[in-house]
Protein backbone atom coordinates (compact mmCIF):
# COMPACT_ATOMS: atom_id res chain seq x y z
CA UNK A 1 0.00 0.00 0.00
CA UNK A 2 1.40 3.11 -1.28
CA UNK A 3 2.26 5.30 1.70
CA UNK A 4 0.14 9.21 1.97
CA UNK A 5 1.87 12.11 1.63
CA UNK A 6 0.67 15.37 2.40
CA UNK A 7 2.81 18.31 2.11
CA UNK A 8 0.50 21.80 3.96
CA UNK A 9 -0.79 24.46 1.75
CA UNK A 10 1.00 27.59 4.03
CA UNK A 11 1.80 31.55 2.96
CA UNK A 12 5.47 31.75 2.38
CA UNK A 13 5.80 33.82 5.14
CA UNK A 14 4.98 30.64 7.65
CA UNK A 15 7.52 28.80 5.76
CA UNK A 16 10.16 27.03 8.36
CA UNK A 17 13.38 27.23 6.15
CA UNK A 18 16.57 25.16 7.10
CA UNK A 19 19.11 27.75 8.45
CA UNK A 20 16.44 30.06 9.89
CA UNK A 21 17.91 32.33 13.01
CA UNK A 22 16.19 33.71 15.71
CA UNK A 23 16.80 35.38 18.97
CA UNK A 24 15.93 32.77 21.17
CA UNK A 25 14.30 29.02 21.85
CA UNK A 26 10.83 30.86 22.76
CA UNK A 27 10.72 32.90 19.51
CA UNK A 28 11.89 29.77 17.59
CA UNK A 29 9.14 27.41 18.92
CA UNK A 30 6.10 30.11 19.04
CA UNK A 31 7.11 30.43 14.76
CA UNK A 32 6.68 27.08 14.40
CA UNK A 33 3.46 26.85 16.92
CA UNK A 34 1.94 29.71 14.81
CA UNK A 35 2.83 27.39 11.63
CA UNK A 36 1.43 24.14 13.23
CA UNK A 37 -1.58 26.33 14.27
CA UNK A 38 -2.48 27.86 10.69
CA UNK A 39 -1.53 24.28 8.84
CA UNK A 40 -3.67 21.99 10.95
CA UNK A 41 -1.39 19.87 12.95
CA UNK A 42 -0.77 19.38 16.86
CA UNK A 43 3.06 19.13 17.80
CA UNK A 44 5.13 17.59 20.79
CA UNK A 45 8.52 17.81 21.89
CA UNK A 46 10.32 15.18 20.65
CA UNK A 47 14.00 15.78 22.28
CA UNK A 48 16.42 18.12 23.87
CA UNK A 49 19.94 18.50 24.18
CA UNK A 50 21.92 20.43 26.93
CA UNK A 51 25.07 21.46 28.22
CA UNK A 52 25.84 23.37 31.22
CA UNK A 53 22.06 24.17 31.76
CA UNK A 54 22.09 25.54 27.97
CA UNK A 55 20.03 23.83 25.53
CA UNK A 56 22.36 23.32 22.31
CA UNK A 57 19.64 21.27 20.41
CA UNK A 58 15.45 20.87 20.34
CA UNK A 59 13.52 18.68 18.56
CA UNK A 60 9.96 18.95 17.66
CA UNK A 61 7.69 16.70 15.94
CA UNK A 62 4.26 15.65 14.73
CA UNK A 63 1.93 14.70 17.51
CA UNK A 64 1.15 11.40 15.63
CA UNK A 65 4.58 10.84 15.52
CA UNK A 66 5.44 7.15 16.49
CA UNK A 67 2.94 4.13 16.95
CA UNK A 68 1.18 2.90 19.95
CA UNK A 69 2.15 0.03 21.95
CA UNK A 70 0.06 -2.96 21.07
CA UNK A 71 -1.60 -5.81 23.22
CA UNK A 72 1.66 -8.01 22.43
CA UNK A 73 3.55 -5.30 23.59
CA UNK A 74 2.03 -5.33 27.30
CA UNK A 75 1.90 -8.90 27.24
CA UNK A 76 5.75 -9.50 26.58
CA UNK A 77 6.50 -6.60 29.20
CA UNK A 78 4.10 -8.17 31.75
CA UNK A 79 6.17 -11.68 30.84
CA UNK A 80 9.16 -9.66 32.37
CA UNK A 81 8.00 -8.35 35.47
CA UNK A 82 5.98 -4.64 34.15
CA UNK A 83 2.41 -3.58 35.15
CA UNK A 84 -0.03 -3.65 32.20
CA UNK A 85 -1.50 -0.16 31.95
CA UNK A 86 -4.82 0.80 30.70
CA UNK A 87 -4.62 1.86 26.88
CA UNK A 88 -6.20 5.48 25.55
CA UNK A 89 -7.20 5.61 22.34
CA UNK A 90 -4.51 7.25 19.69
CA UNK A 91 -4.20 9.05 16.52
CA UNK A 92 -0.25 8.15 16.41
CA UNK A 93 0.25 6.61 12.56
CA UNK A 94 4.13 7.00 12.08
CA UNK A 95 4.15 10.82 11.38
CA UNK A 96 7.66 11.83 10.12
CA UNK A 97 7.01 15.53 10.11
CA UNK A 98 9.21 17.49 12.44
CA UNK A 99 11.47 20.36 12.83
CA UNK A 100 15.22 20.81 14.89
CA UNK A 101 16.20 24.08 16.06
CA UNK A 102 20.16 24.30 16.86
CA UNK A 103 22.07 26.61 19.19
CA UNK A 104 24.41 29.26 17.55
CA UNK A 105 26.70 32.21 18.70
CA UNK A 106 27.50 34.57 16.40
CA UNK A 107 29.89 37.43 17.79
CA UNK A 108 28.85 36.74 21.03
CA UNK A 109 24.76 36.86 20.13
CA UNK A 110 23.45 33.56 20.83
CA UNK A 111 20.36 32.28 18.97
CA UNK A 112 18.85 29.14 17.13
CA UNK A 113 18.77 28.19 13.63
CA UNK A 114 16.45 26.06 11.98
CA UNK A 115 19.04 23.09 11.38
CA UNK A 116 16.43 20.19 9.76
CA UNK A 117 13.09 20.45 9.23
CA UNK A 118 10.78 17.79 7.19
CA UNK A 119 7.28 19.38 6.19
CA UNK A 120 5.47 15.90 4.66
CA UNK A 121 2.90 14.18 6.74
CA UNK A 122 1.34 10.96 6.25
CA UNK A 123 -1.96 12.05 7.59
CA UNK A 124 -4.77 14.76 6.63
CA UNK A 125 -4.64 17.78 8.22
CA UNK A 126 -7.51 19.20 10.95
CA UNK A 127 -10.12 20.79 9.55
CA UNK A 128 -10.80 24.71 10.21
CA UNK A 129 -14.06 23.72 12.50
CA UNK A 130 -11.98 21.44 14.71
CA UNK A 131 -8.91 22.95 14.71
CA UNK A 132 -10.28 24.68 18.04
CA UNK A 133 -10.03 21.15 19.71
CA UNK A 134 -6.34 21.16 19.05
CA UNK A 135 -3.82 20.88 22.07
CA UNK A 136 -1.51 24.20 20.20
CA UNK A 137 -5.34 26.14 20.05
CA UNK A 138 -6.19 25.33 23.53
CA UNK A 139 -4.93 27.50 26.70
CA UNK A 140 -5.76 28.49 30.02
CA UNK A 141 -5.23 31.85 30.43
CA UNK A 142 -5.53 33.85 33.92
CA UNK A 143 -9.45 34.29 33.91
CA UNK A 144 -9.67 30.42 33.51
CA UNK A 145 -7.46 29.61 36.08
CA UNK A 146 -9.40 32.06 38.45
CA UNK A 147 -12.66 30.63 37.18
CA UNK A 148 -11.56 26.89 37.86
CA UNK A 149 -9.93 28.00 41.55
CA UNK A 150 -13.59 29.11 42.40
CA UNK A 151 -15.26 26.39 41.62
CA UNK A 152 -12.59 24.21 42.88
CA UNK A 153 -13.56 26.12 46.45
CA UNK A 154 -17.20 25.69 45.70
CA UNK A 155 -16.59 21.59 45.47
CA UNK A 156 -18.01 22.14 41.94
CA UNK A 157 -15.89 19.51 39.62
CA UNK A 158 -14.40 20.17 36.19
CA UNK A 159 -17.09 18.62 34.15
CA UNK A 160 -19.34 21.21 35.62
CA UNK A 161 -17.33 23.71 35.57
CA UNK A 162 -17.08 23.08 31.40
CA UNK A 163 -20.60 23.66 31.34
CA UNK A 164 -21.25 26.91 33.32
CA UNK A 165 -18.30 28.07 31.10
CA UNK A 166 -19.47 26.71 28.09
CA UNK A 167 -23.37 28.49 28.82
CA UNK A 168 -21.21 31.73 30.50
CA UNK A 169 -18.77 31.92 27.02
CA UNK A 170 -21.78 31.37 24.75
CA UNK A 171 -20.41 27.51 23.06
CA UNK A 172 -17.83 25.11 22.82
CA UNK A 173 -15.64 27.23 20.59
CA UNK A 174 -15.24 29.82 23.09
CA UNK A 175 -14.72 28.50 25.88
CA UNK A 176 -11.10 27.93 24.38
CA UNK A 177 -9.93 24.55 26.65
CA UNK A 178 -11.44 20.99 27.13
CA UNK A 179 -12.79 19.14 30.16
CA UNK A 180 -9.41 17.27 30.22
CA UNK A 181 -7.77 20.74 30.34
CA UNK A 182 -9.71 21.81 33.60
CA UNK A 183 -9.08 18.58 34.86
CA UNK A 184 -5.34 18.66 34.81
CA UNK A 185 -5.66 22.06 36.35
CA UNK A 186 -8.04 21.40 38.91
CA UNK A 187 -5.40 18.33 39.78
CA UNK A 188 -2.16 21.30 40.05
CA UNK A 189 -4.31 23.21 42.44
CA UNK A 190 -4.68 20.09 44.72
CA UNK A 191 -1.31 19.58 44.38
CA UNK A 192 -0.10 23.29 45.11
CA UNK A 193 -1.79 22.88 48.10
CA UNK A 194 -1.07 19.29 49.46
CA UNK A 195 0.28 19.76 52.72
CA UNK A 196 -0.68 23.11 53.73
CA UNK A 197 -4.26 23.08 53.24
CA UNK A 198 -4.86 23.08 56.77
CA UNK A 199 -2.46 26.21 57.36
CA UNK A 200 -4.35 27.48 54.57
CA UNK A 201 -7.69 27.50 56.63
CA UNK A 202 -5.88 28.43 60.11
CA UNK A 203 -4.70 31.85 57.84
CA UNK A 204 -7.81 32.15 56.99
CA UNK A 205 -9.68 31.67 60.33
CA UNK A 206 -6.85 34.64 61.73
CA UNK A 207 -7.91 36.78 59.00
CA UNK A 208 -11.22 36.93 59.82
CA UNK A 209 -10.39 37.21 63.42
CA UNK A 210 -8.55 40.25 62.85
CA UNK A 211 -11.29 41.71 60.77
CA UNK A 212 -14.15 40.84 63.73
CA UNK A 213 -13.30 40.64 67.22
CA UNK A 214 -16.41 38.90 67.79
CA UNK A 215 -14.81 35.68 65.90
CA UNK A 216 -13.55 32.74 67.93
CA UNK A 217 -11.81 29.68 66.59
CA UNK A 218 -10.11 27.23 68.35
CA UNK A 219 -7.68 24.21 67.09
CA UNK A 220 -6.20 20.85 68.36
CA UNK A 221 -3.19 18.99 67.05
CA UNK A 222 -1.90 15.82 67.92
CA UNK A 223 2.07 14.81 68.66
CA UNK A 224 2.77 14.53 64.95
CA UNK A 225 1.43 17.90 65.33
CA UNK A 226 -1.95 16.98 62.71
CA UNK A 227 -5.03 18.77 63.06
CA UNK A 228 -7.53 16.37 64.67
CA UNK A 229 -10.10 19.42 66.47
CA UNK A 230 -11.38 22.76 64.62
CA UNK A 231 -13.66 24.85 66.63
CA UNK A 232 -14.92 28.62 64.97
CA UNK A 233 -17.95 30.84 65.60
CA UNK A 234 -18.48 34.72 64.68
CA UNK A 235 -20.90 37.38 65.92
CA UNK A 236 -24.20 35.76 64.53
CA UNK A 237 -23.43 32.33 66.15
CA UNK A 238 -22.86 33.48 69.19
CA UNK A 239 -26.16 35.77 69.20
CA UNK A 240 -28.33 32.82 67.83
CA UNK A 241 -27.01 30.77 70.99
CA UNK A 242 -27.78 33.89 73.48
CA UNK A 243 -31.54 33.81 72.08
CA UNK A 244 -32.27 30.06 71.09
CA UNK A 245 -29.35 28.02 73.40
CA UNK A 246 -28.38 24.87 71.44
CA UNK A 247 -28.45 24.48 68.26
CA UNK A 248 -28.04 21.30 65.86
CA UNK A 249 -27.39 21.54 61.82
CA UNK A 250 -26.62 19.15 59.43
CA UNK A 251 -24.70 20.19 56.48
CA UNK A 252 -24.81 18.18 53.60
CA UNK A 253 -21.75 17.50 51.53
CA UNK A 254 -22.01 18.30 48.14
CA UNK A 255 -23.00 15.63 45.37
CA UNK A 256 -22.53 12.79 48.34
CA UNK A 257 -25.12 10.83 50.57
CA UNK A 258 -23.44 11.59 53.47
CA UNK A 259 -24.08 14.83 56.30
CA UNK A 260 -22.12 15.65 59.34
CA UNK A 261 -24.30 17.08 62.31
CA UNK A 262 -22.51 19.73 64.16
CA UNK A 263 -24.20 19.84 68.21
CA UNK A 264 -23.47 22.71 70.41
CA UNK A 265 -24.27 22.75 74.00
Amino acid sequence: MEEVRVVPAYSDQLNPVVGQRFQSLEFALAFYDVYARVVGFDTRKQGVRKVDDVTTWYYVACNREGHKKSIEDDQLNARFGFSMKRRRLSKRCGCKSSISFKYFSDNGHPGYMVQDFNEVHNHDMVESEHQQFMSVNRHLDDVHQKFILDCSKANIGPTLTFKVLKETLGGFDLVGCTVGDIRNASRDIKAYAHGFDVQMVLDDMAKKKEMSESYTYHYEVNENNQLVALFWCDGLMKRNYHMFGDIVAFDTTYNTNKSICFCTN
